[in-house]
Formats: C-alpha cells, structure tokens, sequence
C-alpha cells in the first residue's frame, strides 16, 4: 500500500490536514498590538495538488517574519506524529527549500531580530514615491506615518537576499507562480513599505512588491511587462494595489525608451485594477473629448502610442469611455458603438467566426458584445 492509498482510507483521515490551514504566516513587529496571522491561498508548490500534510495530528507551522526585513522564524507544533519512516510530510524539509538562510529555529532569538530590525531596517533600492492612505489604520502614539515604493534590481546590493526572503510569497498568493531569475539583470522589481514613526523611532514594513521584465523592442527601445503583483493580506483593500500601480505607470510614462506596458497573464482582479486605473488616468487628461463611435484608427493609434498602451487595452479603455457617454435613447448612436465595438471583437475572434456560417457568426458575435457590454458596465459602476 502506497502512503497516499494509507493516508485515503476513513480511518487515518485524523492524520490529514489541510497545508493552507496548517500554515500560519505573520509580519512580526515589537508593538503593543500583536501582528495578526493569516494563512496561504496555495500551497501546492510545496506540498503537491492535493494541498495536504500528512502524518501528524493538532498541526500548525509558523512562518513568521520580520515585517521589515524578512528575517524568518520556522516553527512547527503537533501533538502526534508518526514520523517519516511511515510516511509522514518532511514539513522542514519541504519549506526549507524555499526559505532563505538565517532561519530562526527559536523564537526569542527571532524576537530580539525584530527588535534590532525594527529601529535599524532600512528599504533597500531607491524611493520613487511617497503617499498617504486615508484607509490605513494608525498604531497608537504614532508620530509620523506614511507609504514610500521603492524600486531594485538584482544589481543593488544586498537586495538578491533579501527577494531570496520575500519571493515564497508570489507561490502562497499568485497561482502558477514560480521564482523569477536573479541573474537576469533585465528584471526590476517596485516595494511598498509602511513607514511608522513612534516614541521618535522610525520603522519600514514590507507592505507588497511588482516584478517587471524589460523586453526589448526594436531597435532600441524597451517593452515593459509587468510579472507579479502582489499586496500581502494585512494590507488589502486599502488602496496600496492601486498606488503602486500608478505610480509604476507614471514611471513608465516618463521614461524615453519605454514604448509600451503589458502584463503577464493577469487573474481577473488585477485585469479590474488595471482597467479602473488606466481610464480614471486618461479620463483626466481629456483623451476622449469630443469622440464618439466610429473613431477613426488614426486617433486610436495617437492614443495607443501617447499613453503607452497594448492597441487591445487601449481599444478596451476607448470602448469603455464611449458607452459611458452614450445615450442609449439615441438609436442612431447606439447603433454605431454597438457596431464599432463588433467591428473589433470580430478582429479578435475572426479565426474561430470564420468558420461559423452567416447566422451562427451573427448570434455569436451578438453574445460576445452583450458579455463585453455588460462587463463595461460593470467596471464602470465601480469607477
């Protein structure tokens, strides 16, 4: 009987745990509050599809750091095992693969490292930004409280250790994700960092990164991609994703040899940020006043090219902006976008509607608009 087979049956069930469970993560910091732990999306980089351990009972591994420099603190807890010769999960084993070196074994060690890192921790890289957010909750005594993003690359020094640190968490919270090449100097990479000042000691607090890749555009010029996108859970919904987003996009911008900005398979959250981002910016900037459908491919390309976008997001943004002025009273006007939009969704699709007949590629395309329409509105609304 394989350990898999032994560990499927009812009666051993009690010796199998959910890994995402199991494992506890927190960004210590020596504060009165104590960090509050959260737990990994995925797992299965480590411990296979199944997410599971096996072999011990009342689990719970904490992976614990540093909330500056991500020094790490390994512990793992349990009341029973049956121990790796019948097959029980080799958890250290499995974790320390991906952890950097200098793990913490024992915990007042690894609290006297947060202590030290908590007056000296400096960001490494160089400040490209400074904001505020209205949504973040202020410790207690705080003198001095804001949000700085930071930009490295793997030349910088000291900052190869520290992503060494930091990139287990791309696997816990981005799916399919696997470690970026650190000898690959065409890769730049953003951080967020929190910065406290309390009782006149000032801290940084890692708050989530962006990884981004140089691809060269020819002759000489560069396309940047973004790779992975990341807030860590303690800081969600509080407006970080979007200020690092901009940010970086304003960088983009005002780079010479940056002619466009794509993203590697983005999941539908980010595909929202990045869409609510880009046409609050260019609705801003005026781009399209006095535009309604059809528009003209010239203006299109002016604005593909200006704002430095791929010509689908930029098709998707113009669309987007056009029906939020349409006035679907008007018939003649809503025919003409309706027909505008199909015009591009049937350039898209046309591979797979060519080989439809007539009718069937008309019911197709229709579904298709009615779904990119409802999706417009959608996005929209959350403007």
């Amino acid at each position: 009987m394989s350990t898999e087979e032994f560990f499927l049956k009812p009666e051993n069930a009690e010796w199998v745990c959910s890994s995402n469970n199991a494992l506890e993560l927190k960004l210590v910091r020596p504060l009165p509050k104590p960090a509050e732990g959260f737990h990994p999306a995925f797992t299965y980089p480590l411990f296979g599809e199944a997410e599971q351990i096996y072999g011990y009972k009342n689990l719970k591994v904490k992976l614990h750091y540093s909330s500056g420099s991500l020094a790490t603190y390994l512990g793992i807890q349990f009341s029973e095992t049956l121990g790796a010769k019948q097959g029980a999960t080799e958890i250290e084993k499995e974790l320390m693969e991906h952890l950097g070196e200098g793990v913490y074994s024992n915990h007042d060690l690894f609290m006297a490292k947060v202590q030290e890192d908590y007056e000296t921790f400096r960001p490494i890289g160089e400040k490209i930004h400074e904001y505020q957010s209205k949504k973040a909750k202020y410790p207690e005594n705080v003198q001095e409280h804001c949000f700085e993003i930071y930009k490295a690359t793997f030349n910088t020094p000291g900052f190869k250790e520290y992503h060494r640190r930091l990139q287990i968490f791309a696997l816990f919270y981005i799916e399919g994700a696997s470690y970026i090449e650190e000898d690959d100097d065409r890769w730049e990479i953003a951080l967020i960092y929190e910065k406290l000042k309390i009782d006149g000691v000032t801290s940084y607090h890692i708050v989530g990164y962006c990884t981004m890749y140089q691809y060269f555009y020819f002759p000489d010029k560069i396309r940047m991609r973004i790779s992975q996108f990341l807030i860590l859970p303690p800081y969600r919904n509080l407006g970080h994703a979007s200020s690092l987003y901009n940010t970086l996009y304003q960088e983009f911008l005002s780079r010479s040899n940056i002619v466009e900005l794509t993203v590697e398979d983005p999941n539908e959250a980010f595909s929202d940020l990045r869409d609510r981002c880009d046409l609050r910016f260019l609705m801003s900037k005026g781009t399209f006043e006095g535009l309604s459908a059809p528009v003209d491919k010239s203006v299109l390309d002016s604005i593909k090219k200006q704002y430095k976008l791929h010509k689908r997001q930029a098709s998707r943004l113009l669309e987007m902006a056009l029906l939020k002025k349409l006035d679907k009273r008007n018939s003649k006007a809503a025919r003409a976008y309706r027909l505008f939009v199909k015009a591009r969704l049937y350039r898209f699709n046309e591979e797979a509607l060519s080989s439809m007949d007539y009718n069937d590629r008309l019911v197709k395309l229709e579904e298709t608009y009615r779904s990119v329409e409802e999706d417009y509105y959608r996005l929209l609304n959350s403007l």
